[in-house]
């Protein structure tokens, strides 16, 4: 009850041996979120294998004590640059 449920896909449809659907407005909030088709998917793979590009991480782990220096870190610049 009160909770949010959120959804991504579905933009072609429900499949028709799917049980229930999305949940009732009164219950929680429900939002959907459209990401593109497999196409695009398997072109932006594509794009990245040919391009070589590596996914960059961060090396800084912060304590659950610390979140809100974690969220004060991510959204600085500093998270973002290449070391």
């Amino acid at each position: 009850m009160e909770g949010i449920v959120s959804t991504i896909g579905h933009v072609g449809g429900i499949p028709k041996d799917q049980v229930g659907g999305p949940p009732k407005p009164t219950f929680c909030i429900a939002r959907s979120f459209v990401v593109g088709s497999r196409q695009h998917f398997e072109d932006m793979n594509w794009l990245i294998e040919v391009n070589k590009i590596k996914l960059m991480l961060d090396k800084r782990v912060f304590k659950f004590e610390d979140l809100k220096d974690a969220y004060q870190y991510m959204w600085g610049s500093e998270a973002f640059l290449e070391k």
